[in-house]
């Protein structure tokens, strides 16, 4: 339930490494390849023994959101000396992994705290050798969560969570958690080097299922345990940072839970009697939040449609009604702002599903040796404000249509899955405006039917990344972004690592403006922030690309200082 996390992890991952669906066709044995290499610590230098290692085929530098086609991979463990092999693998651009209990799973030549590493461009009949693969062994954070009076707490819910900029402004995003066992004792393992900051939340995100926050039997305000971030504070400005390098165990980190004032929240949700499976839950309004995996505030509707909220600490949030039988989705929704006094007598407007529907259109010639296939295509929408619960999905007929049913009250943005190859995203639009920039807002009820334009004509960029001495420059992060920079194109931008000769391939480019940058020490997060990037934006290369264009671009690194 961390959408603006999904949202920005989906981004990343699909645009740099969509992996092609395999072909049927027998390879020629003559041209297939071969890797070996030694895996080792990357703090003592010890070899490491049954290391798991995969070599999964990467298509990298194209756009594509959703899951990704299934694919087998080459694999090998390590054996006594820490040597593996791996054979007749065919030619291509591959990733290589490798994972190990007490090790952070990570690819080849992975940079900073960073889990993506350098592509590997296989060529035919090559014997690739000499890789010297070095893991990072995993950081672990122990510590116990302690009452107001000293007392252990168990099943408390742990977090820790990096520090990024989202729309301007420094805000945390979950990176990790776990749970306090019967002695009030954590354990958070798996973590890699870098700065964190830990919070515990009494309540997690099975309250959604479960019973909610104890009634408040009388008009008056409460004290309850709230989020409180380590070492006692329950506002992120007093958080105190932890700072782990590879392989450490920190030890007594102990939370001190606090309490504060908090606040019920009566209301009724406006759904014909009998309410069946609703719920209401409370999420934060800050545009900049990533959601949590613990805290979430939620109340039972009963039949006649009243709810109630309770142990809700000040802020301002989405008063969110959810269907909670089968995937949950949003049935309604108002925002209310918690401040000094119980509120009563909010009312959260019903919708029993909205349906959305459109059409696809091509605008321009369709190439004499290319077919579309429309049913390949999906559009996702994705909640815009206050965290989402499901991210629904129509996907097309033959015929070029689509409907969309059950969609929730809610501003969506729509991404577009399954382009054909050499075309590109030109519009979507709902009649009277276009709305692939602004989004679709159901929050008053349907929409005019949406008609969905693709146009040929895509652009390929290739090119060279040095470092500071002119070199080659390989697992550097080359990000392609739309300039202006516009929030959650995500059909705009690119991300892709240099390959070992530090090379980089990027296609199927929408025509537009753009800029380029070198990221020696990639954090997505920071990386494609708008605010953060003015910073570097001396650095980056401007470029036009226009329909069937290819271009040549040659590179200088950039050092982005990792939070």
């Amino acid at each position: 339930m961390r959408s603006l996390f999904l949202i920005l992890s989906l981004a990343l991952v699909s645009a740099a490494f969509a992996q092609p669906p395999q072909t049927s066709e027998i390879p020629d044995p003559k041209k297939l390849a071969a890797i070996e290499g030694t895996v080792l610590n990357s703090v003592s230098g010890e070899v490491l023994r049954r290391v798991n290692l995969s070599l999964r085929p990467t298509m990298s530098g194209t756009a594509q959101m959703g899951p990704m086609p299934p694919v087998s991979p080459y694999a090998a463990t390590t054996d006594a000396a820490g040597k593996f092999r791996i054979e007749r693998i065919e030619p291509g651009t591959y990733t290589l992994s490798a994972e190990r209990q007490g090790f952070v799973r990570q690819q080849y030549n992975a940079r900073g705290n960073s889990s993506i590493g350098t592509p590997l461009n296989i060529a035919a009949s090559v014997e690739m050798k000499e890789l010297n693969f070095k893991l990072i062994p995993q950081a672990i954070i122990t510590g116990r969560v302690l009452d107001d009076e000293g007392e252990p707490l168990a099943g408390v819910g742990l977090e820790v969570s990096r520090s990024v900029r989202s729309r301007g402004k420094q805000t945390m995003m979950p990176s990790g958690g776990g749970q306090t066992n019967d002695t009030g004792e954590f354990r958070i393992a798996n973590l890699s080097p870098g700065r964190y900051w830990l919070s515990a939340s009494v309540r997690s995100n099975a309250n959604f299922f479960g019973d909610g926050a104890p009634r408040n039997s009388s008009d008056k305000p409460q004290e309850a345990y709230v989020t409180t971030y380590f070492p006692a504070s329950t506002d992120e400005a007093g958080a105190r940072p932890v700072d782990l390098v590879a392989g450490q165990t920190l030890a007594s980190i102990d939370i001190r839970m606090k309490k504060e004032t908090v606040y019920r929240v009566r209301g009724k949700v406006s759904a014909p009697p009998p309410v069946k499976n609703l719920r209401v839950i409370l999420t934060s309004r800050e545009a900049t939040q990533f959601r949590s995996m613990y805290g979430n505030n939620s109340g039972i509707v009963k039949e006649d449609g009243s709810f109630e909220v309770a142990q809700v600490a000040p802020g301002t949030y989405y008063l969110v009604a959810a269907l909670a039988q089968g995937m949950i989705r949003s049935v309604g929704r108002t925002p209310i702002d918690v401040a000094r006094e119980n509120i009563d007598n909010v009312v959260i407007p019903y919708f029993s599903g909205i349906t959305v529907s459109g059409t696809i259109r091509i605008d321009g010639e369709i190439p004499d040796n290319q077919k579309i296939s429309f049913e390949t295509m999906r559009l996702q929408f994705s909640p815009m404000e206050g965290g989402g619960f499901n991210f629904p999905g129509a996907v097309a007929t033959a015929e070029a249509t689509f409907k969309l049913e059950n969609a929730g009250p809610e501003k969506y943005r729509i991404f577009f899955n399954g382009l054909p190859p050499g075309f590109w995203l030109k519009s979507i639009s709902d009649g009277a405006r276009d709305i692939l920039d602004a989004g679709l807002d159901l929050s008053s009820g349907a929409s005019a039917p949406i008609e969905v334009v693709l146009a040929p004509g895509v652009g390929v960029l290739n090119g060279v990344v040095q470092d500071s001495k002119q070199q080659p420059a390989a697992g550097v992060m080359v990000s392609l972004l739309p300039d202006p920079m516009k929030d959650y194109r995500y059909d705009l931008t690119r991300n892709v690592p240099t390959d070992q000769s530090g090379k980089f391939n990027l296609s199927n480019l929408p025509p537009g403006d753009y800029k380029v940058y070198a990221w020696e020490n990639f954090d997505f997060a920071n990386a494609l922030d708008p605010e953060s990037l003015k910073a570097y934006e001396t650095r980056a290369k401007k470029i036009t690309i226009k329909p069937n264009s290819q271009e040549q671009l040659t590179l200088t690194s950039i050092p982005l200082p990792g939070n």
